[in-house]
């Protein structure tokens, strides 16, 4: 089941970034932000997307964990 979370829960979960900081990397399409969607109004996120792009970025700059994990065992 999806969890649509608004702009303030986004940005906390990045990091405590700014609600403008959220705005820039949604319009950002080389990034890959999660796209919002309206929901009665309001524009939210899937917060699953939220954290899969969250994960990605770690990966990105930290490596896969997990497959580091298998190569040392």
């Amino acid at each position: 089941m999806t969890r649509a979370i608004r702009i303030q829960d986004v940005a906390a979960m990045c990091g405590n970034v700014t609600t403008q900081t959220i705005r820039r990397w949604a319009d950002d399409p080389a990034l890959g932000f999660p796209k919002s969607f309206n929901l009665s109004g309001t524009v939210v996120w899937d917060e699953a997307e939220v954290a899969s792009f969250i994960q990605k970025q770690k990966e990105k700059h930290h490596g896969n964990t997990d497959q580091a994990q298998e190569a040392a065992q």
